[in-house]
């Protein structure tokens, strides 16, 4: 979540956020590495990971009792380093 955030402030081409803006360039393969918070649910959590899977992005699911959990919790849940920009 650090280095999202980092990311964020220095090249914020290369990440995204938010469910659509995520989705959208899961679909490309676009995504290195696809941040979600625990607070999704399950489901939705591993059909996510079978797409990942699939062009070989990394999960890292959050917990919501964090600082970071929290602060990904605030943008929607999920977010993600993109491999380049979109």
């Amino acid at each position: 979540m650090n280095k999202f955030l980092s990311m964020l402030s220095k090249e914020p081409k290369k990440v995204t956020y938010g469910k659509q803006e995520v989705l959208k360039a899961l679909e490309m393969g676009a995504i290195e590495v696809l941040l979600l918070s625990e607070e999704i649910p399950d489901e939705e959590i591993e059909e996510l990971e079978e797409k990942s899977h699939g062009v070989g992005t990394e999960i890292k699911v959050i917990s919501s009792d964090t600082n970071e959990g929290k602060q990904l919790t605030g943008i929607g849940n999920m977010a993600a380093i993109l491999r380049y920009s979109i």
